[in-house]
């Protein structure tokens, strides 16, 4: 008999040491209740003698429990816990995202091989850190914040929703993501799992995208689209607060001879010298763009009077008229500028560019005779 029970115990024993935690509450919980349905059958008059065999037979009961339960049943559901664990993980270790669990003071829980390759941050320093590690100082405060309202009043803000904004590498440096974050609930406690993507590149082509389609390629000026965009912005501003603007139209003098003598290449290298100087002379608020060839044009912002646009393009005329250095040689153009006003010459975009564009045709065939002043804008 006593061979037996050690038996019994040596194989309990072996067992409690391969199972879940769980598994040992389980068989606690056997024992518990072998011994309380034993003393219940006696109904508690027992001597020490009878409590101690009553101690024994739950604890042999147990064991034999446990020696059934644990190949039958619990062995091959742990076997498969651990098989289901071990796909789960591989396909976070997979996966391209980066995958972070938090809990809901903002601790890093777990996080899969891409979160490490994308921040820098080995899975050892990761865990049990704050995820404001990688979040830049601009969102940190407003995170947590976030995290404190949520755990007080279980109001959803970002939870479900894809959002786009930054995160920062180990070396500081800061990067676009898209983020989206799920709640998982394992019984009272809450666990927030959040799936990042690195868009930076994505973020890069579409800035690209995003200047071709409104900015010259070759000047980086506004390009035509952007010009009449700004300009109907413009306009409607000038409206509202009753101000006046005025559109300058550029066409260079004396272009031609300098590509057809040079090449286009000193023809481009020219055209982006003047783009510079135009840039250089405006303010902030008023919009230079380049409208094709050799044509530009100037929107100015909020000005007071005619005599205004008249300074600023006899202020253009001059830096344009200065020599420019074009690798072995030194090149010299001049510029013809036309000037419409709003509301004083036209009200809309379309006929302000068109007298723009005849009163700089008007001064092209007659650059010395026509003075800032003394100007007529035709209609026609």
């Amino acid at each position: 008999m006593r061979s037996f029970c050690r038996k019994l115990f040596a194989r309990l024993a072996q067992a409690l040491q391969r199972p879940p935690a769980k598994f040992g509450v389980m068989l606690g919980a056997i024992f518990l209740a072998e011994l309380i349905l034993m003393l219940a059958a006696e109904r508690l008059q027992i001597d020490l003698g009878g409590w101690i065999w009553a101690l024994i037979d739950a604890a042999i009961l147990t064991a034999a429990a446990s020696v059934v339960l644990w190949p039958l049943i619990i062995r091959p559901l742990y076997a498969a816990f651990e098989a289901e664990h071990a796909k789960a993980q591989a396909i976070l270790d997979t996966a391209s995202d980066a995958i972070i669990t938090i809990d809901d003071h903002g601790i890093i829980q777990t996080q899969n091989r891409a979160a490490q390759a994308m921040f820098g941050i080995p899975e050892q320093d990761a865990i049990g850190r704050n995820v404001s590690a990688i979040i830049p100082p601009p969102h940190r405060e407003q995170h947590d914040r976030y995290l404190e309202r949520y755990r007080r009043t279980g109001v959803k803000h970002v939870i479900g929703v894809m959002q786009q904004l930054e995160a920062v590498r180990a070396d500081g440096e800061i990067f676009p993501v898209e983020l989206s974050i799920s709640e998982v609930r394992a019984g009272n406690k809450r666990l927030f799992t959040a799936i990042i993507r690195d868009i930076t590149e994505r973020k890069r082509l579409s800035d690209k995208i995003q200047s071709m389609a409104h900015y010259d390629q070759l000047t980086g000026l506004a390009n035509r689209a952007l010009f009449h965009d700004r300009l109907s912005q413009t306009i409607a501003l000038a409206r509202r607060r009753k101000s006046k603007l005025a559109l300058l139209y550029l066409d260079l003098d004396r272009f031609k001879p300098v590509n057809d003598n040079y090449g286009h290449a000193a023809g481009d290298m020219l055209l982006c010298a003047v783009a510079g100087r135009l840039r250089e002379s405006m303010r902030e608020s008023d919009t230079v763009a380049r409208l094709g060839g050799d044509e530009f044009a100037v929107i100015l912002a909020e000005i007071s009077a005619r005599a205004d646009a008249d300074a600023v393009a006899e202020k253009l005329r001059h830096s344009i008229d200065e020599p420019y250095p074009l690798d072995d040689v030194i090149v010299a153009v001049g510029a013809s500028i036309g000037i419409a006003v709003f509301p004083d010459d036209a009200t809309f975009g379309e006929e302000l560019v068109k007298l723009a564009d005849q009163d700089m045709y008007r001064r092209k065939q007659a650059p010395r005779a026509v003075a800032p002043h003394d100007r007529e804008i035709s209609s026609e």
